[in-house]
């Protein structure tokens, strides 16, 4: 009888042994599966949040369409396009004429083509010469009167000659 408990006991442990490592084995094999499931329900999330938002910002963007249109269209307005700037020395001869001065106009230098939110533009160097009042009124003009040219001037030097004065300055003029 003895032999038979322990012969018994040996084969019920074993079989609870082989038992415990079958569940632990399937235990782990379920633990990577759901590791592997929840690796990818987080993806999932993230790519559905993502796409959320992009959603939300492309209905903004549509929203508010129209408004950048009317933008755009004013922007266009002011800026010429690069070809137009062949007028511009013609415009300031024009300028200069009616004031009676001596001008001298050059751009320097290669263009800056426009980019994605900035215009594009061509430095010039501008030589005035001529009585004071008209210089200041030609400059005056040159401020507040550009009907089709969005210009930027960098800084005066103001000589007087035997004959009146020298301005020279430079500056950028803006194009699309």
């Amino acid at each position: 009888m003895q032999k038979y408990f322990r012969r018994h006991l040996i084969i019920n442990l074993a079989a609870i042994t082989v038992i415990i490592l079958i569940f632990w084995a399937a235990l782990s094999w379920l633990s990577l599966d759901v590791d592997s499931v929840v690796d990818k329900i987080v993806v999932d999330r993230t790519l559905i949040k993502k796409k959320a938002e992009a959603i939300g910002i492309l209905a903004e963007l549509k929203q508010t369409a129209p408004e950048a249109a009317s933008y755009k269209k004013s922007v266009d307005a002011i800026l010429p396009p690069q070809e137009q700037l062949l007028d511009f020395p013609r415009w300031l001869d024009g300028l200069a004429r009616a004031r009676r001065l001596n001008i001298g106009f050059d751009f320097q230098g290669r263009e800056t083509p426009p980019q994605d939110a900035s215009p594009g533009y061509a430095a010039f160097i501008l030589n005035i010469g001529g009585a004071l009042t008209d210089i200041l009124a030609f400059v005056k003009d040159l401020e507040l009167q550009v009907p089709r040219y969005l210009i930027g001037i960098e800084g005066f030097d103001l000589k007087e000659t035997g004959e009146g004065y020298q301005l020279s300055t430079r500056g950028r003029v803006f194009f699309r």
